[in-house]
Protein backbone atom coordinates (compact mmCIF):
# COMPACT_ATOMS: atom_id res chain seq x y z
CA UNK A 1 0.00 0.00 0.00
CA UNK A 2 1.57 3.71 -1.29
CA UNK A 3 0.51 6.20 0.60
CA UNK A 4 1.84 8.83 -2.24
CA UNK A 5 1.56 7.74 -5.90
CA UNK A 6 5.19 7.69 -7.92
CA UNK A 7 3.74 10.97 -9.87
CA UNK A 8 3.76 13.04 -6.94
CA UNK A 9 7.26 11.93 -6.09
CA UNK A 10 8.11 12.99 -9.27
CA UNK A 11 7.08 16.72 -8.69
CA UNK A 12 8.13 16.55 -5.65
CA UNK A 13 11.62 15.99 -6.79
CA UNK A 14 10.99 18.66 -10.25
CA UNK A 15 11.50 15.16 -12.32
CA UNK A 16 9.50 14.77 -15.28
CA UNK A 17 6.80 12.47 -15.10
CA UNK A 18 8.11 10.64 -18.08
CA UNK A 19 11.50 9.97 -16.83
CA UNK A 20 11.21 5.95 -15.69
CA UNK A 21 15.10 5.56 -15.21
CA UNK A 22 15.12 5.94 -11.30
CA UNK A 23 11.30 4.58 -10.91
CA UNK A 24 12.79 1.71 -8.84
CA UNK A 25 15.09 3.68 -6.39
CA UNK A 26 11.99 6.28 -6.43
CA UNK A 27 9.78 3.72 -5.12
CA UNK A 28 12.25 2.57 -2.32
CA UNK A 29 12.62 5.99 -1.39
CA UNK A 30 8.94 6.74 -1.28
CA UNK A 31 8.27 3.41 1.20
CA UNK A 32 11.30 4.36 3.65
CA UNK A 33 9.81 7.93 3.85
CA UNK A 34 6.38 5.94 4.48
CA UNK A 35 8.59 3.80 6.94
CA UNK A 36 9.82 6.90 8.74
CA UNK A 37 5.94 8.20 8.79
CA UNK A 38 4.75 5.45 10.71
CA UNK A 39 7.66 5.02 13.61
CA UNK A 40 7.88 8.49 14.09
CA UNK A 41 4.10 8.66 14.63
CA UNK A 42 4.08 5.40 16.23
CA UNK A 43 0.85 4.42 13.72
CA UNK A 44 0.07 2.25 11.11
CA UNK A 45 -0.85 4.45 8.37
CA UNK A 46 -4.02 3.90 5.55
CA UNK A 47 -4.20 5.47 2.54
CA UNK A 48 -7.85 5.28 3.18
CA UNK A 49 -11.05 4.57 5.54
CA UNK A 50 -11.51 1.25 3.62
CA UNK A 51 -8.29 0.10 3.26
CA UNK A 52 -8.15 0.94 7.24
CA UNK A 53 -11.73 -1.24 7.53
CA UNK A 54 -10.69 -3.89 5.35
CA UNK A 55 -7.56 -4.60 7.94
CA UNK A 56 -9.04 -6.85 10.56
CA UNK A 57 -5.64 -6.43 12.58
CA UNK A 58 -5.41 -3.08 12.26
CA UNK A 59 -4.02 -1.40 15.56
CA UNK A 60 -6.10 0.37 18.03
CA UNK A 61 -4.22 3.34 16.45
CA UNK A 62 -4.05 2.87 13.24
CA UNK A 63 -5.42 6.67 11.04
CA UNK A 64 -6.11 7.66 7.69
CA UNK A 65 -3.33 9.49 6.53
CA UNK A 66 -3.81 13.32 5.88
CA UNK A 67 -2.50 15.64 3.18
CA UNK A 68 0.03 16.74 5.81
CA UNK A 69 1.39 13.17 6.59
CA UNK A 70 1.65 12.95 2.85
CA UNK A 71 3.29 16.14 2.22
CA UNK A 72 5.78 15.06 4.55
CA UNK A 73 6.35 11.54 3.54
CA UNK A 74 6.78 13.62 -0.03
CA UNK A 75 9.71 15.74 1.58
CA UNK A 76 11.35 13.24 3.37
CA UNK A 77 11.65 10.68 0.25
CA UNK A 78 12.79 13.75 -2.04
CA UNK A 79 15.09 14.83 0.63
CA UNK A 80 16.23 10.91 0.32
CA UNK A 81 16.63 11.35 -3.29
CA UNK A 82 18.54 14.62 -3.77
CA UNK A 83 20.67 13.26 -0.88
CA UNK A 84 21.93 9.99 -1.83
CA UNK A 85 25.22 10.09 0.44
CA UNK A 86 25.85 9.91 3.83
CA UNK A 87 27.90 12.98 4.39
CA UNK A 88 27.80 15.79 2.65
CA UNK A 89 31.23 18.39 2.71
CA UNK A 90 31.05 21.93 2.16
CA UNK A 91 27.53 22.90 2.44
CA UNK A 92 25.07 24.68 4.74
CA UNK A 93 22.84 21.94 6.17
CA UNK A 94 19.44 22.61 7.54
CA UNK A 95 17.26 20.27 8.67
CA UNK A 96 13.18 20.11 8.13
CA UNK A 97 12.37 18.44 11.69
CA UNK A 98 9.95 21.36 12.54
CA UNK A 99 7.85 21.42 9.54
CA UNK A 100 7.57 17.62 9.95
CA UNK A 101 6.91 18.53 13.67
CA UNK A 102 3.89 21.38 12.37
CA UNK A 103 2.90 18.55 9.71
CA UNK A 104 2.69 15.14 11.91
CA UNK A 105 2.80 16.30 15.41
CA UNK A 106 -1.18 17.08 16.36
CA UNK A 107 -1.31 13.10 14.91
CA UNK A 108 2.17 11.69 17.10
CA UNK A 109 0.76 9.05 19.44
CA UNK A 110 2.30 8.91 22.77
CA UNK A 111 0.18 6.20 24.29
CA UNK A 112 0.96 2.43 24.21
CA UNK A 113 -0.07 0.40 21.01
Amino acid sequence: MMLITLDELKHQCRLPVEHIVEDDLLMILAKAATDAAEADLNRKLYSDQTALDADADAPVNAMVTTEGIRAGILMIAASLYANREYEVTGTIVSSFSRTLDYLWGPHRWYGEV
